[in-house]
């Protein structure tokens, strides 16, 4: 992600010119089914990386946050490790990547004017090592009260499920590459080396995945929610046109979101 920031630096100067004052009420956020005396909360601002808020809290607890203004943030509930991969003790690189704490993370939308409450559960009760252990990485946010927050939740299944199918093609060049070496047949090990390094870090979606949202665009084409991913795209790919039909479908309260009006001055002109 760090390495698409520069050129995306004017979208982000525009999300500071477009984000009027508004009045904030409290927003309360719990976390259940994490069975452990206490965790740390970290709320990040998702497009701008800004950090709102970082504390630890006993696990059962609701906590307050007054600045949590209507846009997509990112939850992230983590602890220190009590189960430590036996591969940390094999290669140092590993060790970096592991870190010392167990991360889980949540996008979320927030819209106060629906609700002031988020629920953040796992799909059952778990101590912190059974999320280890069985590497757990699925939190649901509940958003009953929230239609536009329900929506986004709707985009954010269909990257799971792109990420999904883009891990299994991963190991599935893994498994080649590694088999070209064990072959003892140094191009191809070479070459499939270079597509499945390609793969792990292109940006890019697959076609599956662009069917699905313009499917969801089509759906929800008056939420806010399908404007903020319609700029997100944007955000990553910076095409247009791939994204034009979709951009054009929005109305009513989609047209008043912040990213609306993003888009049409970078793009729409």
């Amino acid at each position: 992600m760090r390495k698409i920031i520069l050129y995306l630096l004017p979208f982000l100067f525009c999300l500071s010119c477009v984000d009027k004052k508004e009045s904030v009420q409290p927003i309360s956020l719990s976390i259940k089914n994490i069975y452990m005396d206490s965790v740390g909360i970290r709320v990040i601002h998702y497009m701008d990386g800004k950090e709102l808020f970082d504390t630890i809290i006993a696990s059962k607890d609701t906590f307050m946050m007054g600045n949590l203004k209507e846009d997509m943030y990112l939850l992230a509930i983590y602890w220190p490790r009590t189960f430590v991969p036996h591969q940390i003790y094999k290669d140092r690189s590993f060790n970096k990547e592991v870190g010392e704490y167990y991360n889980l993370t949540k996008a979320f939308y927030v819209e106060p004017k629906s609700s002031l409450v988020y629920e953040f559960y796992t799909d059952s009760l778990y101590t912190g090592e059974e999320i280890e252990l069985n590497n757990i990485t699925k939190v649901n946010v509940n958003v009953s009260q929230c239609q536009t927050c329900a929506v986004a939740d709707e985009f954010w299944d269909n990257y799971t499920k792109f990420f999904d199918r883009k891990e299994v093609l991963v190991d599935e060049l893994n498994l080649s590459f590694y088999r070209s070496i064990e072959n003892k047949n140094k191009e191809l090990s070479r070459t499939n080396f270079i597509k499945a390094d390609s793969v792990k870090k292109s940006l890019l979606t697959d076609s599956l995945y662009k069917i699905d949202f313009d499917n969801l665009v089509q759906l929800h084409p008056e939420s806010k929610a399908s404007t903020f991913f319609v700029f997100y795209q944007l955000y990553l790919e910076r095409d247009f046109e791939k994204y034009r039909n979709s951009f054009d479908i929005l109305k009513g309260q989609a047209l008043e979101s912040k990213y609306y009006q993003m888009i049409k001055k970078q793009y729409d002109n």
